[in-house]
Formats: structure tokens, sequence, C-alpha cells
């Protein structure tokens, strides 16, 4: 029914099986209305009632998803509930938000586990991925062989150190798995092109990557870089560059190369928490004067 998030399940019903659960939903972006499709067979059979979406969006309040309300979190002590799901990525941070609501824990649950790789305050590494602290990307995004940075935001549905086929054989169709029954594993694919595939992507600090951007393994994207969205990356791109379309091409430089120069010198993706909550005002300011505040 909904078997690819049995975690959900089990800890829904943990609570009491023989009574309607009321769910509140956080997060009325993609994951929530995704989240409230694989409830549904059990909103059908009456064992899940959602009641409203919760959402820190002030534009979506007021709005409805399938006739459910969206609610800010400061609405919460007028609804009745059992649990509420966190569909966002940024479970941590939403849970502290609740608390000081005066939500019990308890009530807390994540749409995913993997809520722990898609975002995190400190550097993590699972595989044969890195990434570094406060980093984050959606779920649909697949990451192969690469090592991300800091303060990167990563959209859905991209695909960062794809390998593709060795175009130098006679095919790239894997005929080995239709035509020889002693190859059965997908990892071992003959057509894999094996050089591209042992490279390693780098993404480095400050990058914002648009939705469904595929870059290429090997390729080392520079800090500050923004790669609009559906860009195919299939070579180096500059610190502070923008970059768009297939294959992707510089559209400009996001400042002077002085004032690139001087970002890089100063790396205020390396500093700590503290320094950056001290400062956080600083960064609305134009370029020019952060850059005067922190040489």
């Amino acid at each position: 029914m909904i078997d690819n998030k049995p975690e959900i399940l089990d800890k829904m019903l943990v609570h009491d099986v023989f009574k309607q659960i009321r769910v509140m939903i956080f997060g009325a972006n993609d994951d929530g209305r995704e989240l409230f499709r694989l409830l549904k067979p059990l909103i059908v059979i009456g064992m899940i009632d959602v009641i409203a979406f919760i959402d820190n969006d002030s534009r979506l309040i007021g709005r409805e998803i399938e006739g459910k309300k969206i609610i800010i979190p400061e609405k919460l002590r007028n609804y009745k509930y059992d649990l509420i799901v966190v569909a966002p990525i940024f479970f941590v941070e939403i849970t502290r938000q609740l608390i000081d609501l005066g939500v019990s824990e308890e009530r807390i649950i994540p749409y995913s586990e993997d809520h722990m790789r898609n975002f995190g305050d400190l550097d993590r590494e699972f595989g044969n991925v890195k990434i570094g602290k406060y980093s984050y990307y959606k779920r649909g995004t697949k990451l192969i062989n690469c090592d991300i940075g800091r303060f990167c935001h990563i959209g859905d549905n991209c695909a960062i150190g794809l390998f593709g086929h060795d175009t130098s054989q006679v095919t790239t169709y894997p005929l080995k798995y239709h035509f020889d029954n002693s190859v059965v594993d997908v990892g071992q694919d003959s057509t894999a092109d094996n050089v591209r595939k042992l490279q390693r992507t780098i993404i480095k600090n400050d990058v914002y990557i648009g939705e469904r951007v595929t870059i290429f393994a090997g390729v080392t994207v520079g800090n500050g870089a923004v790669i609009g969205a559906r860009a195919v990356v299939t070579k180096d791109v500059p610190d502070y560059a923008v970059v768009a379309g297939v294959p992707s091409q510089i559209v400009k430089m996001r400042f002077s190369e002085k004032i690139v120069d001087d970002l890089l010198d100063i790396q205020w993706w390396q500093w700590s928490d503290d320094k950056i909550k001290s400062c956080i005002e600083d960064f609305h300011l134009d370029v020019e004067n952060f850059v005067l505040s922190h040489k």
C-alpha cells in the first residue's frame, strides 16, 4: 500500500491500531503533497485522518490541499491531533520550532529517516559521498562519488556524478543482460564508462544548483557558482560563475574579479556558527560593503 515508507506506518501504528490517528502534515510543499497521496489508502479505510497542513510560508496560508487547510504553526493550539509528520528535509529545525510552540517531541516524526543525509548542521559522509555542514539536497536528487562543500543548496531531481556509457565500444547497449545468463549484477555493466566512473565530482562551497541539473563525473564546480535549472554540466565551472543550458555555458560572472578574489580570501563558509550568527546582518549588505567589513 505504502510499502516504500514503512517507518512512517510503524511509528503511526504504535499509538493505537484500533483508533483513527489524527495527523497534521508539516509542509505544504511537494514532499507534503506526496505524503498525503501515500496516506490516502489509509485515509479511505479510516485508519488515518489528515486534519490540516502546516507551513512557514505565509504565501500559502489560507489555501487548501484537497480540502485540507494550510495553517501557520502558531495555530496548532486550535487543533486536536495525535501526530505531526514533518515532510521537509529540515526535520531538526522544524522539531525545535514545534517544541518551542509547546508540542511534545513524542508527537513529531519525520516523513523519512533520510533527512539526516539530506540536511545536517555538521559535515557528514555516507557511501562514496561527502557533504559539508548546512548543505542540503532534495530527496529526488542522486549523488554519486562526489564531495560537496558547505552551505550548498541543491534542487530536486538532480544527478551529480553521472558517468554514462562508454561510447568507444561497438554498442552502448548492455547485451549481456539479455544474452549471457552469467551477468546479473548491474554494477558489472561492461558498457559503463569506467574511466569517468572513477572520477570524483567536486562541488565547492556556497553553490546553488537548480532543479533537474545533471553534472557529469569529474567536473569541479567552483565556490559561489550558480547552475540554472535543467542545465547539463560537462566541464568545470569557475568560482562565482552563473551557468545554464545544454551543454551549460557561462551566462555571466556574479561579481568582478577583485570581489571574487576577496570573497575567496574571506571564505565565510569556514566561519564558526557563532561568527556567522554575530555577522548575520552583514550578509544583507551589498557585496562591496560585505567585503570591506571582513577583509
